[in-house]
């Protein structure tokens, strides 16, 4: 799996959610100067961190752990941030958006 195949997946459900997907993966979202939080990843980035991490999962569970050698603490905390944005992301998606209630 890769972004591509999320992308298929998204646009299976909803034809406009993989072009959603396909901006989320190159837009500009940084941290206000002066916060403490990491700068959010360059977005250009993500469909880098994306491939990485399913790549460094699937090298795991086939027993290739070889090809893993650069799976640090640190490496994985940076992709995490990605993947915690993915996951935001397609929950905005498919989440249903509440109704407003014109009777009460």
């Amino acid at each position: 799996m890769n972004v591509e195949n999320i992308k298929n997946i998204l646009k299976q459900f909803n034809e406009e959610w993989g072009d959603k997907f396909s901006d989320w993966l190159v837009e500009h979202n940084d941290y206000e100067q002066g916060s403490t939080k990491r700068k959010s990843v360059k977005k250009s980035d993500r469909k880098s961190d994306v491939n990485t991490i399913v790549s460094w999962r699937n090298y795991i569970a086939h027993g290739q752990e070889s090809k893993t050698t650069n799976v640090t603490l640190v490496s994985v905390k940076e992709k995490f941030t990605t993947i915690n944005e993915l996951v935001a992301f397609i929950e905005g998606l498919v989440k249903p958006k509440p109704t407003p209630d014109y009777n009460s």
